[in-house]
């Protein structure tokens, strides 16, 4: 497990959103994916312009949730 993993998970989020970058291009390891939710952690991958919208709208809601954001591609 990388240690930005270990971070994100030291945060208990009850969600992790990822910004896949502007096209969608970068994709999320799936070994990454299965353990946050093996944690029930629920995991939304998406364009990092929609995963910002879904993060902000989540945060207002009270949400525990975090965002990892790739911003170049």
């Amino acid at each position: 497990m990388l240690h930005a993993e270990v971070d994100i998970i030291d945060k208990r989020p009850e969600i992790v959103i990822f910004g896949t970058g502007a096209y969608g291009v970068v994709k999320v390891d799936e070994e990454v994916i299965e353990e946050l939710r093996s944690r029930g952690i629920e995991v939304i991958c998406e364009p990092t312009a929609k995963a910002v919208e879904i993060y902000n709208k989540l945060l207002k809601e009270g949400k525990n949730v975090v965002l990892a954001a790739h911003l170049t591609c």
